[in-house]
């Protein structure tokens, strides 16, 4: 039973204060048919409000079972209106994106049933209705009558003692009128039904009792009719469980394509944007790297790692299988000094220099932007940083032009390298890359590997240091085995004559040292300067020695003392590095031969990402919270349904969490397997592609924790503004 004793509505607007109806005392019992009557206005729909825990009232008392309500908060009018109230609206409130027969079961999922169990009771209430055939069907494809039907089987499967109907009918034509009205009287045995009509006639013969308002008074409450009074006894509920809420949070977030796509779309963007963040520190941090190791390291290759034996003896064949039969090793180049040769280069013509190191045509992993690819064994690409000046404007002069290597000295060596293609990187250097055949690579790491030895010239007793008095000339004018000198030194040797004495030549690096003896079968003056060695300014070259390169570099060469492993993956180095120590090898992998970390620079600079992390973050948060805002607002009514249903607000704030959290989750997927892609170049997008190769799979796990933590605070702020407020308030806002 249900008591008004002195029950007042006020409603206070911006300090205006209105009375929706008062001093209102009325009972209502089990068995009764009550038609509210009035004019618009006149309080019947507020005080149905009141009635079925919709709102709440300021004066008076309401008595449920002879139980106050005076004292209940929002959680305790939920718990009513779940056990003992069944709405219907004249505007019907169901979801319009869902099926009959999801919109029956809904219900029965908020009160604690199974999905399974639910099926046959759902489907013998949808047969009740006579909505069979459109059991499937969306409600939005529905006319009036059938909604108002689907309302009614709603109310039916919550099998609540009381149903309250406010303008049930207000929307249908006459004959679909009198069909819900006549069901509504099918399914009032041993219920309590109330309903707001400005009908009476429609619903006349089956009431019990009018009710009559006016200007929020009940002017008139008379009984019409004798009816079987009955128990006000609350229906069985039981707690939602976890799998009918993500049953449903599945649901909402697949059944209107349309949003879907938007709120992934948001989340994408959000994901990209993090994992983009992390990748670009990153790169930034190899980039800073490459800067400081390219004063050590010509080849900065982030992927190469160093090894020697701690006491410099030599590399063993059996040693380089093994190392091979690591699973994250790619090659490995012998020797590796030529990697960090930096061969200069000069024209001419133009009085053109260009320093690069030197690299095997096969690694190379850039398009070509001009030019075209080697066909020849002295054609070269030249690979620059994009963002290079220099190439931007003179490109066009560097194609099929001849340019010369050059010693430290600036003499030419005769061989001429032609570029006939140029490609763009976005690796920091300090010099640039050309790429080329073996044969000519190992021509021009010949020549540059003059300044890794030093050469000691004894000369009849008297010693000349190279490294010191920067002495010799190496040229291939000079035969092999023999030794130009300068007419000066004429004087060092017996009867001031040097011609076919011997001269030791003494090579020396941290691997090597060899001495050999060499015939003096020329002295150079200044008359066969130009015939002999085809060079010119004879005053500049005062007190040089000449000498046939490949003798030098036969003394200069050393065996397999020190080499570099290549890795699969820059993200296996370490693993590798380990596992090369584990050998006994000496290890030094480039990517981290400089301790960037430590840098009072490094500390300045993980601040500012540090900061601009957080405010990219709160960037992300904001932009994606407005769009995702509008999106649930959108979805309002869906809301309010789950409360007048019976659901709380707890479990509308859990569905929501729910839907974000798998929209969400589907989102990084997809980036997943795009950053595969881009990853591997399966599909080809630079700026994607650069900033995947720097993520291991922890910062995924970080990217996908922060979405995750994102979309929970949306949902958070979300619910918060939404279920602020009383029932009543939140639905008329919704609808």
């Amino acid at each position: 039973m249900i008591k008004l004793k002195n029950v007042s509505k006020i409603y206070y607007n911006k300090g205006v204060i209105g009375t929706g109806f008062s001093k209102v005392s009325l009972e209502f019992n089990i068995g009764e048919f009550i038609a509210i009557i009035g004019e618009s206005g006149s309080g019947k729909s507020t005080l149905l409000n009141v009635i079925s825990g919709l709102d709440t009232y300021e004066e008076g008392e309401m008595y449920i079972n002879g139980e106050e309500t005076s004292h209940y908060n929002e959680e305790d009018f939920e718990e009513y209106r779940r056990k003992y109230v069944a709405n219907i609206f004249q505007g019907f409130n169901l979801v319009n994106s869902y099926t009959v027969r999801q919109n029956v079961e809904l219900v029965l999922l908020i009160h604690g049933i199974k999905s399974k169990d639910a099926k046959e009771k759902v489907d013998q209430i949808i047969k009740d209705v006579g909505l069979w055939e459109y059991r499937n069907k969306r409600v939005s494809k529905l006319s009036g009558g059938q909604k108002q039907r689907v309302a009614i089987a709603r109310a039916l499967a919550k099998e609540t003692p009381i149903i309250v109907a406010d303008e049930p009918t207000g929307n249908l034509d006459q004959e679909s009128s009198k069909q819900i009205i006549e069901l509504l009287h099918k399914i009032s045995k041993n219920k309590l039904v109330i309903v707001v009509t400005h009908n009476y006639e429609d619903i006349e013969k089956y009431v019990t009792r009018v009710i009559r308002m006016h200007d929020g008074k009940v002017v008139e409450d008379k009984n019409v009719k004798e009816y079987k009074a009955g128990t006000l006894e609350s229906t069985e509920h039981f707690k939602m469980s976890f799998a009918s809420k993500v049953k449903l949070a599945f649901r909402n977030s697949f059944n209107i394509v349309g949003k879907l796509l938007l709120i992934l779309g948001v989340f994408i963007m959000c994901v990209s944007g993090i994992l983009t963040n992390i990748g670009g520190q990153i790169k930034g941090k190899y980039d800073t790297l490459n800067q400081g190791i390219s004063f050590i390291f010509s080849n900065q290759n982030p992927k190469r790692i160093i090894i020697r034996h701690k006491d410099a003896t030599q590399i063993t064949k059996d040693e380089y299988e093994n190392i091979l039969k690591l699973s994250t090793v790619e090659e490995i180049v012998h020797n590796d000094i030529k990697l960090d040769s930096v061969i200069s280069l000069y024209r001419e013509e133009d009085d053109t220099y260009i320093d690069a190191t030197v690299n095997n045509i096969e690694y190379l992993d850039a398009k070509i932007y001009k030019g075209r690819m080697p066909k020849e064994e002295n054609e070269v690409v030249l690979m620059a940083n994009e963002d290079d000046f220099f190439i931007k404007l003179f490109a066009n002069d560097f194609l099929d032009k001849d340019i010369y290597p050059i010693d430290d000295r600036y003499n030419e060596y005769n061989i001429p390298i032609k570029i006939v293609g140029i490609a763009k990187t976005k690796e920091v250097s300090m010099n640039y890359k050309i790429y080329g055949s073996d044969n000519l690579n190992e021509k021009l790491s010949d020549i540059n590997s003059i300044k890794y030895g030093s050469a000691i010239i004894t000369i009849n007793g008297h010693v000349h240091n190279n490294s010191d008095e920067d002495i010799l000339i190496l040229s291939e004018k000079v035969p092999k085995g023999s030794i130009y000198l300068r007419e000066e030194y004429e004087s060092e040797c017996d009867k001031n004559s040097c011609l076919n004495t011997n001269v030791k030549v003494n090579v020396k690096n941290i691997y090597t040292d060899r001495t050999e003896d060499f015939k003096v079968t020329n002295i150079i003056n200044k008359k066969n300067l130009k015939s002999l060695l085809d060079m010119s300014d004879y005053d500049d070259l005062y007190g040089y020695v000449f000498m046939n390169i490949d003798d030098y570099n036969r003394l200069n060469n050393t065996d397999d003392y020190q080499s570099s492993v290549i890795v699969k993956n820059v993200d296996q180095v370490d693993k590798t590095v380990g596992d090369l120590e584990k050998m006994g090898f000496q290890v030094l992998a480039i990517k981290n031969s400089v301790d960037f970390n430590s840098s009072d620079l490094s500390k300045i600079i993980n601040l500012f990402n540090i900061i601009g992390s957080l405010i990219s973050f709160v960037v992300l948060y904001f932009i994606s919270y407005f769009v995702i805002f509008l999106v649930l607002k959108s979805r309002n009514t869906y809301f309010a349904v789950i409360r007048i249903l019976g659901g709380t607000v707890k479990v509308c704030r859990e569905l929501i969490n729910l839907e974000l959290f798998i929209q969400s989750t589907i989102s990084f997927a997809i980036v997943l397997v795009l950053g595969y892609l881009f990853k591997f170049n399966i599909i080809r997008f630079d700026i994607m592609s650069g900033f995947m190769e720097y993520l291991k799979w922890y910062h995924f796990v970080i990217g996908y924790i922060m979405t995750i933590i994102m979309s929970q605070l949306i949902a958070r702020r979300f619910s918060k503004k939404i279920f602020k407020d009383s029932m009543i308030t939140t639905y008329n806002m919704e609808v």
